[in-house]
């Protein structure tokens, strides 16, 4: 199972989404996948191409939210 079935969040998730491609091109990011993680502010505080790790990715949400 993916991350996204066996991790509850309460946060947005963006897959296959034409605003995924939106963001890639902002970002100058054409490898999929890619992940980015945006505060409350709409400021990128993470991004990631590649696979992203559950333990890669709890840390800095837990200390961001």
């Amino acid at each position: 199972k993916s991350f996204i079935e066996t991790t509850p969040i309460s946060y947005p998730v963006l897959l296959n989404m034409p605003a995924v491609l939106r963001l890639q091109d902002r970002y100058g990011e054409q490898r999929l996948p890619f992940s980015v993680l945006i505060d409350r502010g709409g400021n990128i505080i993470y991004q990631h191409a590649g696979e992203l790790k559950k333990h890669q990715i709890t840390p800095l949400i837990e200390k961001n939210i």
